[in-house]
């Protein structure tokens, strides 16, 4: 159930993929049955992975690199949703190992891509992990997911509870960990790198807070960051509604939901804001809505 992984915190759209890599000879008997049994489709195949996909989600496909990125991807310079790469591009992430992704690109999106060896296949999450992502091993391949409901089909993805992992969620709620609270599936936390190869799988950081916040930076002057602030709100916010033709803001009279709201005042979007309320004080905030 949905309940026994870690929750998909702030999707904004339905994004469901599945992508195996391992030997060709082993994935081609799945193609079939996945296409068959969950909806999904497939979008890409070649020596390394095989990559399907839901209605509905977005992806970035560059097929002479074997580079792909499901999902919403953003520039960080403007407020304007990424649909393609040029070939430049393409070349400096694969140089830099990720890190160009993570630098000049934000949103919500999971990337894969082959190493210089076809055996070799790396996996990238999005710093926010706005864009959910699995993993498992079943024999001599690896299975990438948004979500088990599509694994389920394939008959291979563990389905025991891990005892262990719900203890320590009781003990320490608070403390987010790459183990989820079933057996043999792993979560890939936001910001990081996973490789699969040839001498099994490594794990490695691209993105920290701290690299945003170094020790003796000088600090700035209020005006100046009140201004910042005020432009990465506004670009993110006209970024994501650049994605939809309409917009249901649920405003509840809060600070959030206000700033969203009054962000997409004049930007020609069909948008509509709508409140909740319930019999109880307490869930009634149509005052300040």
């Amino acid at each position: 159930s949905r309940s026994a992984l870690h929750s998909n915190t702030g999707s904004l759209m339905p994004l469901r993929y599945l992508v195996i890599a391992g030997p060709a000879a082993d994935r081609s008997r799945f193609a079939e049955r996945i296409e068959r049994n969950t909806g999904l489709r497939l979008i890409v195949e070649n020596s390394s992975y095989t990559i399907f996909t839901g209605d509905g989600t977005q992806a970035i496909v560059d097929e002479k690199s074997s580079y792909v990125i499901i999902g919403h991807l953003f520039y960080t310079v403007q407020p304007q949703r990424v649909s393609r790469l040029d070939p430049a591009t393409i070349d400096r992430l694969r140089t830099m190992g990720g890190r160009e992704l993570v630098q000049n690109y934000w949103g919500a999106y999971v990337s894969i891509s082959s190493g210089e060896n076809p055996s070799e296949v790396h996996i990238q999450r999005d710093p926010l992990e706005t864009a959910p992502c699995y993993y498992f091993r079943y024999q001599e391949l690896w299975i990438i997911v948004s979500d088990l409901a599509a694994a389920k089909h394939l008959g291979v993805a563990p389905v025991s509870v891990d005892w262990n992992a719900i203890a320590a969620q009781v003990l320490r709620p608070d403390l987010r960990t790459e183990r989820t609270c079933l057996s043999d599936i792993t979560e890939l936390p936001g910001g990081q790198q996973l490789t699969f190869g040839s001498r099994g799988k490594t794990i490695a950081t691209l993105w920290t807070p701290s690299k945003f916040s170094p020790v003796g930076k000088k600090g700035i002057d209020r005006n100046e960051a009140v201004e910042r602030v005020r432009r990465v709100v506004l670009n993110c916010i006209h970024s994501w509604a650049s994605c939809y033709k309409n917009i249901l803001v649920q405003v509840s009279g809060g600070l959030d939901s206000s700033i969203i709201a009054a962000s997409l005042k004049g930007k020609h979007i069909n948008a509509s804001t709508m409140t909740i309320s319930t019999t109880q004080p307490e869930g009634d905030e149509r005052n300040y809505a």
